[in-house]
């Protein structure tokens, strides 16, 4: 399958200074066939020690965040990015991501919007 013919699927997340949602992302990313799916990763900011485990040949998409209230700005740079790369999926993870794409999607936009919740399993004692 050439590169034209593979769709395009981009992995959103905050960014790599965390641990168990970005420790996904990097062993989604390095273990998806990419003879069949062009993968891309989409940060709202470059930042943390993960981003040195990125595989070589992923591309990483930088949204320009400068802090908490930039989220419009988030939105308007993550749809424009969106509508240019013309993903077949985006998947993101974490709060901040998920609203930033939910919020950016449009009806009829081409792209599916998968959004994940990673939590901790816990039990509530009521005695």
């Amino acid at each position: 399958m050439s590169s034209a013919e593979r769709p395009t699927v981009l992995f959103f997340i905050p960014n790599m200074a965390g641990g168990g949602a970005e420790r996904v992302w990097i062993n989604f990313l390095r273990t998806i066939d990419r003879s069949k799916v062009h993968c891309e990763l989409v940060l709202c900011e470059r930042v943390g020690p993960l981003l040195a485990e990125v595989p070589d040949d992923i591309v990483v998409h930088d949204l320009g965040k400068t802090s908490r209230l930039s989220v419009a700005l988030m939105v308007r740079r993550f749809r424009k990015l969106c509508l240019a790369r013309k993903p077949a999926a985006v998947v993101s993870a974490l709060w901040f991501a998920d609203m930033i794409q939910l919020l950016a999607r449009r009806a009829g936009d081409p792209w599916l919007a998968i959004v994940t919740i990673h939590a901790l399993a816990f039990e509530i004692n009521r005695e």
